[in-house]
Order: structure tokens, then sequence, then C-alpha cells
């Protein structure tokens, strides 16, 4: 299980994006597909399409790439191994990655398959998919929701304050480094767009979050 937490962490690295999107940054038309259907990618089915979301493809293209998918050298089918895998990535979560994931290689080859291996496990389904969901759902949101419901609040600040105080002090532990709030800090915390995610972001974050609530009241 560590070799698996390992390379989903590495992978959820590599495909990132960067800390501040728009639509004037990025114009890819697949990413604009993502967003033109934007409810179709929340494979948890929790209601809505976020960085989690992204994490799931990640894990689906893990599991097929460390062993946690055993092949029968018998009859080339495959099994998944554990059952803890088994538990959180459902038969319905993968079928409705199966229906949208596969972003990068829509022209997939089904005779490119091994005879008798399972549709949902060797079906073009990249780390890179992630990374265009990500990019996605960080313009979606866009600079200040790090947490992506919908609002740039007090919570963001104090999520930024958090990211900043560990950054300053030890660095991030295992558990926090691995957490959706780092990530979602990580790429839409630097608020005032200066290359940098620290305490005057969250400082601004308050501001922009000050401003809304009077705007409201009036």
């Amino acid at each position: 299980m560590k070799k698996l937490i390992f390379l989903i962490s590495a992978l959820t690295m590599c495909a990132a994006v960067p800390m501040n999107v728009s639509a004037e940054d990025c114009s890819d038309p697949l990413v604009d597909g993502i967003l033109a259907n934007f409810s179709s990618y929340d494979f948890n089915a929790d209601g809505v399409t976020d960085f989690a979301d992204a994490r799931l493809i990640l894990q689906y293209y893990a599991w097929n790439q460390t062993g946690y998918i055993e092949t029968n050298e018998i009859d080339r089918t495959y099994t998944i191994l554990n059952d803890e895998v088994l538990e959180s990535m459902s038969e319905d979560v993968m079928q409705r990655i199966l229906a949208t994931g596969n972003i990068t290689n829509p022209e997939w080859d089904p005779e490119r398959k091994y005879s008798g291996v399972p549709e949902s496990f060797i079906d073009g389904i990249e780390a890179i998919d992630a990374s265009y969901i990500r990019t996605a759902v960080a313009m979606y949101y866009g600079a200040g929701d790090t947490n992506t419901d919908g609002a740039v609040d007090s919570l963001d600040a104090s999520a930024v304050l958090n990211y900043y105080a560990m950054a300053q002090l030890d660095g991030f532990d295992e558990e926090y480094f691995n957490s959706l709030e780092r990530e979602g800090v990580s790429i839409l915390g630097d608020y005032n767009e200066d290359g940098a995610i620290n305490s005057l972001d969250a400082s601004d974050i308050l501001a922009h979050y000050a401003n809304a609530q009077t705007a409201t009241a009036e």
C-alpha cells in the first residue's frame, strides 16, 4: 500500500497545474471540453467536480501500474488484489471514470488490449487525464477558492495560513502533503498572483470576503 500511496503522490506532483489559472491562461480545447460538461467528471458522485475527482483518475491509473491489478498468465485475465482498493474504487466509480475519464486518448484502439482483459483495466486512461481535470477545476473555481466550495472566504484564508505556517516551520508532514487541503492551496492559494503563497494572500482573501459581505448587506 505504501508503494501505491507514493506513486499517487508522485503523480499528483507531476500532474500539477499553475497556481493561478484563468480563461486567458488556458484555452486548451480538452480543458474547454471538460468545462462544457463539468458535472460529468464528478466521479465520486458527491455532487461537485473537484480535485478529489482528479485524484480518482490518478488512483485508477496507479493501481493499473503497480501490480494491484494482477495478471493471470494462464488466461490473461486481471483481478483486483486488495479489498481496500476494491472498496474505495467501487464499480460505480470505475464506470463513471470509464465513461468520461479518457480525455487524451479518444482514439484508443481496443485491439491493443490483451485478449480477455476486462475493459475497465486497459482503456487508455493515463495520469495526464487527471492534469486536464485539475486544470479545469482550477479554472472553474478560480484563485482563492482553495477548498472549491464556490466561495472565497475565511475558510480559504485559514487554509492558506496553515499552508504557509507549515512551509515556514518543519515543512509538510506526510498526512498534510497528501491532503486535498494542501493540493487546493498549492494550486489556488496564490490569490495576489505574486508567485508565493503566504500571509499576504490570506489577508487579501479576507479583504475580498469582507467586501463581499458588505456588498451583500447593502
